[in-house]
């Protein structure tokens, strides 16, 4: 080992720890002369000066000096290629050949018609619905009873403050009305076809409702014999409009009842009864419904029920001769009162 690699060795001895090592004894070392207030960055300089300054032989061979680096020629960038592709020229026809050429066939017309409509006509169309109430039943006229030719012709000025009330409630919005009697032999049917009569001719459409479901009598009080009727309507068996009888000459609706009954009125629960009455008021100016005898002990609820379930919004009330005050009925029925447009005195013999 050289003098100089022992002076680099113990110059870098104070910065690492001291790794005990077995006990033995210490080689002679000569001491180094130290410059003294040498600061710790030049140790090693100071003591590779004093190596050099004790007779030392070092032999150094001489170093060829290195050739300075050379980069490698840079890469030439790649140069873009060029294709020349021939472009094929058309001559333009003459005339004499656009005439010799065969005419381009045209397209079927049902092609033509499937390139110019629109996306939305390709949709399958929804049937249109009929705006108007067509009832499936008509008949040239209906036969109306002599008493009631003989009430228009006689009590047509009696009759004009009823008329007056159901004109007044229909501007008001409410077209569906009750009619009942107080009594038996009051007249409430003759009073519901008279009615009827008067509000056609002043331009109103109207049909007229059988709800005497104990004793129904509209349809035979017309001359009609009525095989289908409301209670067919109410058990879901035909539609409304198979069940109106329409007159063409009296411009007058019908929907009768065939033959009642109280098992016939239990189906007044049911959702026909307000589609019945939903669609009259949709499709007619003005709906009348007979309720028969409504101080009756079985018809009176029945009556009451269809108010309820039509949703009524008037009725009338057809007193007699020799009845007892109305007052006492509309107390006994308060669906009634509720709705009650007044009541018709019927001072008439019968003959």
């Amino acid at each position: 080992m050289s003098a100089i690699d022992q002076a680099f060795i113990r110059a870098y001895e104070i910065d690492e720890p001291a790794i005990a090592a077995p006990s033995r004894a210490p080689a002679p070392a000569a001491p180094l002369p130290r410059v003294p207030e040498a600061p710790n960055n030049y140790a090693a300089v100071s003591i590779v000066e004093a190596a050099v300054a004790q007779p030392q032989r070092v032999t150094a061979s001489p170093v060829a000096p290195r050739a300075p680096y050379q980069a490698p020629p840079a890469q030439s960038q790649p140069q873009p290629v060029f294709a020349s592709v021939p472009v094929p020229t058309f001559a333009a026809p003459s005339v004499a050949e656009a005439v010799a050429a065969a005419p381009v066939a045209a397209p079927q017309p049902s092609e033509t018609n499937r390139q110019r409509r629109p996306l939305s006509t390709f949709a399958q169309s929804t049937p249109t619905v009929e705006g108007r109430f067509k009832p499936a039943l008509e008949v040239d006229s209906f036969r109306w009873p002599v008493v009631d030719e003989q009430l228009m012709f006689r009590c047509r000025p009696h009759l004009q403050p009823a008329l007056a009330a159901i004109l007044a409630a229909d501007d008001d919005g409410r077209s569906l009305i009750g009619i009942g009697s107080q009594g038996a032999g009051a007249g409430g049917t003759t009073l519901v076809c008279c009615l009827a009569r008067l509000l056609i001719e002043t331009g109103k459409t109207v049909a007229v409702v059988d709800a005497n479901f104990l004793k129904p009598g509209l349809a035979s009080h017309l001359g009609l014999a009525a095989a289908v009727g409301w209670e067919d309507v109410l058990a879901g068996n035909v539609s409304l409009a198979e069940g109106v009888v329409h007159s063409l000459s009296d411009r007058l609706s019908l929907l009768p009842l065939a033959t009642g009954g109280v098992g016939a009125a239990s189906r007044l629960e049911s959702i026909h009864a307000s589609v019945t009455a939903g669609v009259l008021r949709y499709h007619y100016d003005i709906v009348l419904f007979d309720l028969g005898v409504v101080s009756e002990r079985l018809q009176g609820p029945i009556a009451r029920r269809v108010i309820q379930q039509c949703r009524l919004d008037g009725a009338l009330v057809a007193s007699g001769r020799g009845a007892a005050q109305p007052q006492q009925l509309l107390q006994s029925a308060p669906e009634l009162a509720t709705i009650c447009l007044g009541v018709v005195e019927n001072q008439l013999r019968a003959a």
